[in-house]
């Protein structure tokens, strides 16, 4: 009886120390919000209007065809015989109807209408989706305090909210999937641990609605869905045991199954009924290169490696060491999954995942790589305490301050390398010529299965347009005259040349796709012209490769051609040094 009093003691004690750090969350979150200015934003934008347009499309338009003008803010994909379809799933629907309900409650209790995307909307579903990361917090707190003391518990949920990716996805771009993920997440591994000490039916139910949603809003996550089924093995006898509790409550097993298809039912019914079929890929042209994992790019690279801008995640690796002899349930989950897990994000397609700040997939299984985390942080000597705390500090610094440059865009959302981060490092402001640091992405070649940029070889293979980045597209200037412009006005990049390699002088000829003339250079007045019929009349350029897509074409005589407004944009090989009216993007032309 005394040790039940004890237990019940010291499980309201947890309970009451994760509800009091919760609104301490709750204040870092208004805290940050000032920092980024959270309210000043705009949040149905880039992925989250998919997501959202299934909850207006219902209750705002009653029509998920998405044929006409309503919702407002739609992305209109088509099936192969002209249907409208939603690209996305429907998991985040769910997580957004209830605030946007309250929404709805608050306008009509001021008399007006909304939308649903009103600024007032906007503001309830931001703090809905920190509450959600603070039920996520509050449950792998609660997981966390069976394996380790109170104090690293906290230290490491501090650490998870202030030092890493999280803590953008829950301020700059909170409707985004990844906070609700970490609570998803965070519940699962909760719910799994208790149905292993308790073996009850309502633990197991919790674990498959779990795992339903982690798969609903971002497919790739069903693979969380091993945890539960390698959690507590490390040796032959608990994978004896595993079985057998698997065999005695078969039952469990099977009403967690028709429970993990209740929240599954309606995204069937809606494929069903936007394509005609219960199954549908609706990523279409996109997909996975199993056989070209960018697993260092996704780990280092400068433009969005996890360690580099997630640097504290280095302890959650080095943790898992310790993880054997510390949380040996534990073990067996991190190894298998964090590795099969980068795996899979680096073969898809946009291995950097768009627009966004650092590997923001990873944050889907941060909740899981906390538990190594802590396990490097529990009981070090002195001066490795002292060590490891100014590591801490440093990265938790290191965090905020990207995440500020990250919100001005001094930190690009996809187009950083090492020259452009060396260059901005510490920096408030942007650096002298930005424009010329960062990396400019072919996307249709990423899409492809190729690399972000051009070579040599690459060059001559389809046709390019061809950008001045202090002005705009290559063309004629009219019909009449062949000289070529790069006017900063000019918005269509649709003029395209083809580049043919010149073996004798390692140059190429350069022909309008146009007009089918190729361009000469004027030694006279140093202008460039697309007016030769003949070949062998032209003049072969020498393109100049200088990184990430950038380039420079030189002339025989060794000058740079450039497009300022000193000679009216026009282009003029007038340059005997690089400088920044001479650098060219090349982009490969592919019609639509």
């Amino acid at each position: 009886m005394e040790q039940t009093t004890q237990h019940i003691a010291t499980f309201k004690k947890q309970n009451r120390t994760f509800v009091l750090y919760c609104v301490f969350a709750l204040a870092l979150f208004i805290t940050f919000s000032f920092h980024l200015q959270t309210f000043k934003r705009k949040h149905i934008n880039s992925d989250v209007v998919e997501y959202y347009s299934f909850v207006t499309a219902v209750f705002e338009c009653n029509d998920l065809s998405f044929t006409s003008s309503c919702p407002k803010h739609y992305w209109a994909q088509k099936t192969k015989d002209g249907r409208h379809v939603n690209k996305r799933s429907i998991g985040m629907a769910y997580m957004y109807l209830p605030f946007y309900a309250v929404g709805q409650g608050v306008a009509y209790i001021q008399g007006r209408g909304d939308d649903g995307y009103s600024s007032t909307t906007q503001f309830i579903l931001v703090i809905g989706c920190w509450i959600y990361v603070c039920i996520g917090l509050y449950f792998l707190g609660k997981a966390l305090v069976r394996f380790f003391p109170m104090h690293i518990a906290l230290i490491t949920l501090t650490l998870v909210l202030a030092a890493t990716n999280l803590t953008w996805y829950t301020n700059g771009e909170p409707l985004f999937t990844h906070g609700v993920n970490f609570m998803w997440l965070s519940m699962l591994i909760y719910f799994t641990i208790r149905y292993h000490q308790l073996i009850k039916l309502f633990d197991i139910l919790c674990m498959a609605i779990c795992i339903s949603m982690l798969a609903l809003i971002r497919p790739n996550n069903i693979l969380l869905a091993l945890f539960p089924f390698l959690y507590g093995i490390y040796n032959r006898k608990t994978l004896l045991d595993k079985w057998r509790l698997a065999k005695d409550r078969y039952d469990h097993l099977l009403l967690a199954l028709a429970v993990f298809l209740i929240p599954i039912i309606p995204q069937l019914i809606y494929w069903k009924y936007a394509t005609g079929n219960w199954i549908y890929y609706s990523y279409q042209g996109e997909k996975f290169y199993w056989d070209r994992p960018m697993i260092l790019e996704v780990l280092f690279s400068f433009r969005k490696g996890w360690l580099l801008y997630t640097p504290v995640m280095i302890m959650s690796l080095l943790g898992i060491f310790s993880l054997r002899k510390k949380v040996k349930e534990f073990f067996i989950p991190v190894i298998v999954i964090l590795p099969v897990f980068v795996y899979v994000i680096s073969c898809w397609w946009a291995w950097s995942y768009g627009g966004c700040y650092g590997m923001r997939p990873m944050i889907d299984i941060y909740a899981l790589l906390v538990f190594p985390m802590a396990a490097f942080i529990w009981n070090k000597k002195r001066y490795q305490a002292w060590l490891t705390g100014v590591f801490m500090m440093g990265t938790v610094g290191l965090n905020i301050f990207q995440v500020w440059q990250y919100s001005k865009v001094i930190l690009h959302y996809d187009q950083m390398n090492q020259q452009t981060y060396m260059a901005i490092w510490g920096k408030t402001r942007y650096p002298e010529n930005y424009d010329l640091l960062i990396s400019y992405l072919d996307y249709s070649k990423e899409l492809k299965g190729e690399g972000s940029f051009y070579t040599p070889k690459d060059l001559t293979e389809g046709c390019f347009t061809v950008e001045f980045l202090r002005a705009h597209f290559v063309s004629s200037s009219d019909t009449v005259s062949t000289l070529l412009n790069a006017v900063p006005e000019q918005v269509t990049p649709h003029e395209t040349f083809q580049f043919i390699y010149n073996f004798a002088s390692r140059g190429y000829y350069i022909r309008s796709v146009k007009t089918g003339l190729f361009c000469t250079h004027d030694y006279s007045t140093s202008f460039i012209y697309a007016n030769q019929k003949d070949i062998l009349r032209a003049t072969s350029f020498e393109v100049c490769f200088l990184g990430n897509n950038k380039f420079a074409m030189k002339v025989p005589n060794g000058n740079y051609i450039t497009s300022s407004e000193g000679n009216q944009y026009s282009l003029k090989a007038d340059a005997v040094e690089l400088n920044p009216a001479a650098y060219i993007v090349l982009r490969k032309f592919i019609p639509y």
